[in-house]
């Protein structure tokens, strides 16, 4: 999504390092979602029951994702805070 996209330069727009684990992170999600590195979970959400999250490996980092049948949506990236409050009222 836009979000995602924004979110995504906007906090780590120079972070080389950090950009190679994002992308990697969502090819391993495509192949295998199940992979335990990913910590895939779905979230108790009454505005989005399809939510879920996986963690970015080796990071603070985790990608808020919504899960339709044959289509996965990119929420946003964020930390542990920010995963909290954006989960909070959800």
């Amino acid at each position: 999504t836009s979000q995602f996209q924004r979110t995504r330069k906007k906090y780590f727009k120079n972070d080389i390092a950090l950009n190679e684990k994002i992308d990697s992170t969502i090819e391993l999600l495509k192949q295998d979602y199940l992979n335990h590195s990913l910590h895939y979970k779905k979230i108790n959400c009454k505005k989005d029951k399809k939510r879920h999250s996986i963690r970015i490996p080796s990071t603070q980092y985790r990608i808020l994702m919504t899960v339709h049948e044959d289509l996965t949506e990119l929420i946003c990236i964020c930390d542990h805070d920010e995963y909290n409050m954006f989960n909070k009222n959800c």
